[in-house]
């Protein structure tokens, strides 16, 4: 039968592998916008960028205006 401190472990392993993936997905957001911000930087148009991805624009220039600001910040 299970007890108390067994749904206790489970819902502090859950909680774990939540925080880890939260942790993997920001690396790959950041990763995913500090390539755009320089292909934006290198001259690639957003056209080129949009089918290259199958993002929308406007998805394309969030992800763009996040690795620019980034990369201000740690200027």
């Amino acid at each position: 039968m299970l007890t108390k401190e067994d749904l206790k472990r489970a819902r502090e392993a859950h909680d774990q592998a939540t925080a880890e993936a939260d942790r993997i997905r920001e690396n790959a957001d950041q990763t995913r916008a500090e390539i755009f911000a320089r292909a934006a930087a290198e001259g690639m148009p957003q056209k080129d960028m949009i089918e290259a991805t199958g993002y929308s624009r406007e998805t394309v220039r969030r992800v763009t205006r996040q690795g620019q600001d980034a990369a201000k910040e740690s200027a």
